[in-house]
């Protein structure tokens, strides 16, 4: 059975740029939709549950998500050690800079995924 974390993913991929937004790390403002979009990753586990629990059911949420090498939701503070923290900045960087157009290369790790914007939808389990 998959946890709550596990089944939340992008029903619809959005062509918006979350670059482009105006707002904060955790929600912008979509001047095309005329919604705000939440990006999962910047809040704790705790948060998206309770965002998830909130917005699931009325439908239309939007969301920005990222998913670590496992298919993990990655959210903020998921690594408890240096070691983990040090993995989460580093793909923050390389996200950051692919955003702005930049290619990265590196021998010693897998190619960062890119951030999926759009609309939230949560797989009934299973």
């Amino acid at each position: 059975m998959k946890n709550l974390l596990e089944r939340v993913g992008v029903g619809f991929r959005c062509p918006m740029n979350w670059s482009e937004m105006e707002g904060d790390e955790q929600k912008r403002f979509c001047q095309q939709c005329e919604k705000t979009v939440t990006d999962l990753s910047a809040l704790t586990e705790e948060e998206v549950r309770a965002f998830v629990a909130q917005e699931g059911s009325r439908g239309r949420a939007c969301v920005r998500i990222l998913r670590d090498e496992k298919g993990r939701l990655v959210t903020r503070g998921c690594g408890s050690n240096a070691a983990a923290s040090a993995h989460v900045a580093r793909r923050a960087a390389a996200v950051g800079a692919a955003a702005g157009g930049l290619a990265l290369a590196s021998c010693s790790s897998p190619p960062e995924p890119i951030p999926l914007l759009g609309v939230m939808c949560v797989q009934p389990e299973k």
